[in-house]
């Protein structure tokens, strides 16, 4: 049986403040420089979905609505407008980092999309022009 690998992407906008609570504030900006400044910052970010399901048509057609609508839905609840910070603090995860943030969407999409047949085949985040993300699954 054929295996069809659709990609989708959507976007938000989120907060984030990278440091490390062990250090002083002098030692986190010469970490994370204004990365760390106490107020954080934002970035348009881009989440890229890649999932599988059988290559029948249609699946196909009812796979690609079911990540639009599940995945959008997430976005809105839980990421945009959002500060990662406080997205991430139920992991115990200070770190909001793309790949934190990667982690926790994978553990939180991948069983609420198993449920309708489909699987995560990878994620992407990308956070500038320049910097981003993937897990491979």
């Amino acid at each position: 049986m054929s295996r069809v690998i659709h990609h989708t992407q959507f976007d938000f906008f989120a907060t984030h403040r990278l440091f490390n609570e062990n250090l002083t504030d002098q030692e986190n900006v010469t970490m994370y420089g204004p990365c760390s400044y106490p107020n954080g910052h934002g970035h348009n970010f881009t989440l890229q979905i890649a999932f599988s399901f059988s290559g029948l048509e249609q699946d196909a057609l009812c796979g690609a609505g079911t990540v639009n609508n599940v995945v959008a839905a997430y976005i809105e609840q839980n990421l945009h407008m959002q500060t990662l910070n406080n997205y991430l603090a139920d992991e115990g995860c200070q770190l909001p980092s793309c790949e934190n943030v990667l982690f926790k969407v994978c553990k939180d999409l991948g069983p609420l999309l198993a449920g309708k047949g489909l699987i995560i085949t990878g994620l992407q985040l990308k956070e500038t022009r320049n910097n981003h993300v993937e897990i491979s699954l």
